[in-house]
């Protein structure tokens, strides 16, 4: 069984000019000890994706079909089945350590705060050597456990973040863009650390990304998004070597290597979901657009071994 399962998935915000389909029809499934690489333009529901697993979407939002966690269906789980998943089972790294950390807490009263909400009963040096232990791993010295998030480079309060969502020892993570605000170099070793810590604790991360390049580097399988739904999904390798759908094909040819002698772009942006194109969101944009592309969305199709898209390129 996967450790997560999610099928059916539909996440619509509500708003005044009426329902945004955030997420559309969504299935996707993740193992453990595996990272799956979510990728595609601004806009596309990557970050809904992942605040629907951990169900911290804004009020009212409305959530249909199924997120099954380790058994668990999370979309019908209480309140308080859902704060205990949080943080303990299921972690989730956001992408400016600097908006989420609080300026008024020192990184010790960050880490007790965490660990009395799930284990009212821990005792303050307990805590505190908990926390010792998971700052080292992420490689922060712990006699700087009093000092408050300003006094921390970027990358450091990155790994401070990191070791917060370690803290319990999760098997699911999920990394939102966790190195948007970071030079090459540090990022390089941020995801370094982030592949050895997932092996070491054997969980499975959900790794959201602009960034293609750290998605060959560290992911198992990938999963591009375009208007709410999973338009291709397969291993990394095979992706990247025979791209199946248009928008997949125009991402990736417009990542810029050594060899580069002229830029790329896919034209066009993506479709406002309050009003989104008839059929395939993507065939405004598309350069292989056929007559049918615009009557109605394609259905998943599996076209290889391992691999799903939704083009009608790729009939049966």
């Amino acid at each position: 069984m996967s450790l997560l399962e999610i099928r059916a998935l539909t996440v619509r915000y509500k708003s005044r000019a009426g329902p945004v389909p955030a997420v559309q029809d969504l299935d996707l499934d993740l193992e453990k000890g595996k990272t799956l690489g979510l990728v595609g333009e601004s806009g596309c529901g990557k970050s809904t994706l992942g605040k629907a697993v951990l169900r911290i979407l804004p009020e009212r939002t409305e959530v249909l079909g199924s997120i099954r966690f380790a058994g668990k269906d999370l979309v019908a789980a209480s309140a308080a089945d859902l704060q205990a998943i949080r943080g303990y089972n299921v972690s989730l790294i956001f992408q400016d350590p600097m908006t989420r950390l609080d300026p008024l807490m020192t990184i010790e009263d960050h880490f007790l705060e965490l660990l009395r909400s799930h284990e009212s009963e821990i005792e303050d040096d307990a805590a505190r050597e908990r926390a010792k232990t998971v700052l080292t791993a992420v490689r922060i010295p712990p006699d700087r456990m009093g000092q408050y998030p300003h006094e921390f480079s970027g990358g450091m309060r990155q790994r401070i973040m990191i070791a917060l969502a370690l803290v319990f020892n999760p098997t699911l993570l999920i990394a939102d863009e966790p190195t948007t605000s970071l030079d090459v170099i540090v990022e390089a070793q941020i995801l370094h650390l982030l592949d050895s810590i997932k092996r070491d604790f054997d969980m499975g991360v959900m790794l959201i990304t602009h960034n293609l390049g750290l998605v060959a580097e560290y992911a198992d399988e990938m999963a591009v998004m375009y208007a709410g739904r999973i338009v291709e999904r397969g291993h990394v390798p095979e992706v990247f070597r025979d791209p199946l759908h248009p928008y997949t094909k125009g991402l990736l040819e417009s990542v810029i290597d050594l060899d580069t002698k002229a830029l790329t772009s896919i034209p066009g942006q993506p479709p406002d979901l309050l009003d989104p194109p008839k059929g395939c969101a993507f065939h405004p944009r598309c350069a292989a657009v056929m007559a049918q592309c615009s009557s109605a969305v394609p259905p998943v199709t599996r076209p290889r071994e391992g691999r799903e898209t939704r083009c009608y390129l790729y009939p049966g």
